[in-house]
């Protein structure tokens, strides 16, 4: 499942700890330990162990170094390279970014973070920071890329429509999951390279992809025995 569900399910009630399931001998205490100290906090619900890392992944930038030989910009200058790549009356944009459902709020973290935002309540993690200034702000340097810069085309796209129109040489620049590497290293005809998110205050990126998790065994329903009324 979603790495990033196990403390709603755990709020939920819906997964057990994975201490509860653990096989004998583990060492259910120094059990997460054995995990990159990134990776820890979304398997983590009140200090207990809900969810195992399994096939974690982080956003990266993944830009075409052909076309970045057009830019008289810095590649820090995320907002100035990609008006100066972007060519609407061609259909080339310098940036796209999936669009759709849990894609937009996984992207929309790192924009948060980088301005030493925090995108939720790491005490309480069902609390969202909607009106929080680096959130909104997030939100407007998103919005203003279409149609105030430009330099991404507007509506919903998926991540197949982003990683098409860049290995169409469409797009100068992607954001995708670190999963999409191996899938560049086949299929991209040019001649690319990968990039941190950018930074502001300081460079962040929030963990993804999945992990493994036990649910809890479902509650037997109480059904009315045969030839007798439901309404008892």
């Amino acid at each position: 499942m979603s790495a990033n569900s196990a403390a709603e399910f755990a709020m939920n009630n819906l997964i057990v700890s994975i201490a509860d399931v653990a096989p004998e001998g583990t060492d259910r205490d120094g059990f997460p330990d054995e995990f990159g100290p990134a990776v820890r906090p979304n398997a983590l619900l009140n200090s207990q162990l809900y969810a195992v890392p399994f096939q974690n992944s982080t956003l990266i930038i993944l830009y075409n170094k052909e076309h970045f030989a057009e830019a008289p910009v810095i590649w820090a200058d995320w907002i100035e390279a990609a008006k100066t790549l972007s060519k609407p009356e061609e259909d080339r944009w310098c940036m796209m970014m999936p669009s759709n459902y849990d894609h937009n709020g996984w992207l929309e973290q790192p924009l948060s973070m980088v301005s030493a935002g925090s995108f939720y309540n790491t005490a309480y993690p069902g609390e969202i920071f909607y009106d929080h200034a680096s959130t909104k702000a997030a939100l407007k340097f998103w919005r203003d890329m279409a149609p105030a810069h430009k330099a991404m085309p507007t509506g919903v796209n998926n991540s197949k429509a982003v990683s098409t129109a860049f290995f169409a040489g469409k797009s100068s620049m992607i954001v995708l999951s670190t999963r999409a590497l191996s899938f560049a290293r086949d299929n991209a005809e040019f001649d690319y390279d990968i990039a941190f998110m950018p930074s502001n205050v300081h460079t962040s990126v929030p963990i993804g992809g999945a992990s493994l998790v036990s649910f809890r065994a479902p509650r037997p329903s109480r059904r009315p025995l045969p030839g007798t009324s439901s309404r008892g």
